[in-house]
């Protein structure tokens, strides 16, 4: 199904574990908080390599972009 899809955009959880092999583009987004009571962040510890790992701030933005093809979002 995702790889139909094409992409899989998602919070870090054990779905990116599942479809960590399958061809599709694959973004997996961390919430900004600390693991338990350490200094580390979350993507710090569960960053995926086979995946666009990005970090949320309260400033992230989606940006619209819209051509003759389709209609797609970046960051």
């Amino acid at each position: 199904m995702v790889e139909r899809a094409g992409t899989f955009i998602g919070i870090r959880s054990g779905m990116c574990d599942v479809i960590r092999t399958v061809k599709c583009r694959k973004i997996v987004l961390y919430p900004d908080y600390n693991y338990c009571d350490t200094k580390w962040k979350g993507i710090d510890i569960y960053k995926i390599s086979e995946f666009e790992n990005i970090f949320i701030k309260s400033d992230f933005v989606w940006k619209r972009i819209l051509d003759k093809e389709c209609s797609r979002y970046e960051f």
